[in-house]
Formats: structure tokens, C-alpha cells, sequence
């Protein structure tokens, strides 16, 4: 008897089709800058210091769909972070007319150079650059935890710049957090003006 359960037990489990797992499909984020952004080959350098002079938030709430953008300065506020609540590290804090981004261009691309935030040489983050890519990392020289300036992750940037080369706006910070009980993705468009190279 015990013989003829387990047999059934596995013509039951041999006999069901079984589909391979497939991972749900993300729907793409349709919520856009509002400004139409041109590319001028001419100018299409990061390289130099970047003044922050403003930033949106762009967002999505997975489950309703529901799309909106939150600025992150207002009249009174000129503090505002990458992320949705607060900021963890000091690269997500925002200052309006005060955060510089400084772009060291690598001797090689592909290659390494530097990353400086708000002119601190001291603790300087690494710049990842390939072809088609800029990605703001850990410096290659940290070699301790209490070192690390990103808690050991990236942040890739998307540079776009204006027809006349003066401003510079940056995609940064694509996260899905849960936001109130609910799932979301966002991003972050900050605008840069130039300032030295």
C-alpha cells in the first residue's frame, strides 16, 4: 500500500506541466521633462564644475499608475534630496546655487578618473566612464567599509545638454522604493550651470 501512494505520489508530481518561471514586465515610465532637450554635438562635454541651480523628481506609483513631479526647492527651501524622503549619503543632498559637481576627464575612455562633490578633494568619489556611460562610484583607492562614500553602490548619471552649452541637466537616481504602502519608480532631473573646466 505504502509502495503504491508514493508511486501515485510521483506519476502525480512527473505528470504536471511545468512552465519555466518568467519575471513580470516592467512597464516603461512614460513621465517626461516638460522642456524639450536638444543635443549639441559640439558641446557635449561633462567635463569641468557644475552649480546646481535646480532639481525634479520624477515619479511613478506602480500600482495606480499615476505619474506626477515634485520639485525639490520651493521659495522658502533651497534643500532638497535625491532621494524621496531624506538623504543617506552626501551626494543625494541637494543646495540649491551651492552643490557643485566637478567631472575629471580620464586619461583613457574607457577608464577611471575622479568624481569631486562641493570642491572636497579629500574625499573624492571614483567616475566611471565608458563610451555610452557615466557612472559615480566608490574612489578605486577605498579600501575600508567606513570609507565608502556611496555604501559601496553607483549612481549612473545621463548628461543632456541645451543648445547653447551653458546649462547641463543630469539624470540621476533612478530608484522603486515603497512610498506610503505602495510601489514606485523615480528619478531625479538636476540642472547644472557651467562654471570652470
Amino acid at each position: 500500500m505504502r509502495m503504491l501512494k508514493i508511486l501515485l505520489l510521483v506519476l502525480l508530481f512527473s505528470s504536471c506541466e511545468k512552465e519555466p518561471f518568467t519575471p513580470p514586465i516592467q512597464e516603461p515610465v512614460t513621465t517626461s521633462p516638460t522642456n524639450s532637450h536638444s543635443h549639441n554635438e559640439n558641446c557635449f562635454t561633462i567635463w569641468g564644475s557644475w552649480e546646481l541651480l535646480d532639481a525634479k523628481m520624477y515619479l511613478t506609483n506602480l500600482e495606480t499608475g499615476d505619474e506626477w513631479t515634485e520639485n525639490q526647492f520651493t521659495y522658502n527651501d533651497t534643500i532638497g534630496s535625491l532621494r524621496y524622503l531624506n538623504p543617506t549619503y552626501e551626494l543625494e543632498l541637494l543646495e540649491k546655487n551651492k552643490t557643485v559637481w566637478r567631472f575629471k576627464k580620464p586619461n583613457n575612455i574607457p577608464g577611471m578618473s575622479e568624481f569631486i562633490l562641493n570642491q572636497d578633494t579629500i574625499d573624492t568619489y571614483g567616475l566611471n566612464v565608458t563610451n555610452s556611460n557615466y557612472s559615480i562610484v566608490e574612489h578605486p583607492t577605498t579600501t575600508n567599509v567606513d570609507g565608502l562614500l556611496l555604501g559601496g553602490s553607483a549612481r549612473n548619471v545621463t548628461p543632456i545638454f541645451n543648445n547653447h552649452c551653458k546649462t547641463l541637466e543630469i539624470i540621476v537616481q533612478e530608484s522603486y522604493e515603497n512610498i506610503n504602502g505602495y510601489n514606485h519608480h523615480y528619478y531625479t532631473i538636476l540642472k547644472f550651470k557651467k562654471l570652470y573646466k
